[in-house]
């Protein structure tokens, strides 16, 4: 307590006590038995030591605030990092995996794969937001097979395919091929349209 050695404060309590009793002997005017001035002194000793407690305690307190604030913000800082890592992570992961999954689903038709790549770069999630990837020029178009929900939307809701749902997406896509075949991707052409020619 503030850095004063045990003994100094016994020291100086005992005084202070010796002090104290004296006072108060003086203001009640009559003799003090050794029994009461006793009790009286231990009583005074321990409210000052009770006293001085109190005033030091808040500053403890703030100071181990103060350290456990520090600790949780190094520990926030560390897990913060180290969630951007996983986060980063995931999404290298979760873009290999659907790119996968994509090349897997069109494997007879891989020209849809290269589509996808230059439609959504294999991305059926907004990797920033987590929600499903809509295009750039038109917020209507989503997933990774960038299908136009205001075009198509009826149609898949007729054929049962959530166009928000990756593998509805991809399903809702090649219906599209088997129909049309990439004339409704006509636009990203100077993408994938090499690949097409080489694929013939």
């Amino acid at each position: 307590m503030l850095g004063v050695p045990p003994a100094a404060l016994l020291w100086f309590f005992y005084f202070l006590n010796g002090a104290l009793v004296r006072v108060v002997h003086q203001v009640i005017g009559r003799a003090l038995t050794f029994k009461k001035r006793l009790i009286l002194g231990t009583l005074i000793a321990y409210g000052v030591a009770l006293a001085v407690q109190v005033t030091t305690m808040p500053t403890v307190a703030i100071e181990l605030e103060t350290a456990s604030e520090a600790r949780a913000a190094t520990r926030t800082e560390t897990r913060t990092s180290a969630e951007k890592r996983v986060d980063e992570h995931a999404h290298v992961t979760q873009e290999q995996s659907t790119e996968a999954a994509v090349r897997r689903y069109f494997s007879d038709v891989p020209i849809m794969a290269e589509v996808a790549r230059c439609e959504s770069r294999f991305n059926h999630l907004n990797p920033t937001t987590g929600t499903v990837l809509r295009g750039i020029v038109n917020n209507s178009d989503v997933g990774v097979m960038q299908i136009n929900t205001y075009y198509h939307g009826d149609t898949a809701r007729i054929l049962d395919l959530d166009l928000h749902d990756f593998e509805d997406n991809m399903a809702y896509a090649r219906y599209l091929y088997e129909r049309e075949g990439t004339q409704p991707w006509s636009a990203s052409r100077g993408c994938w349209g090499s690949h097409h020619l080489a694929m013939r």
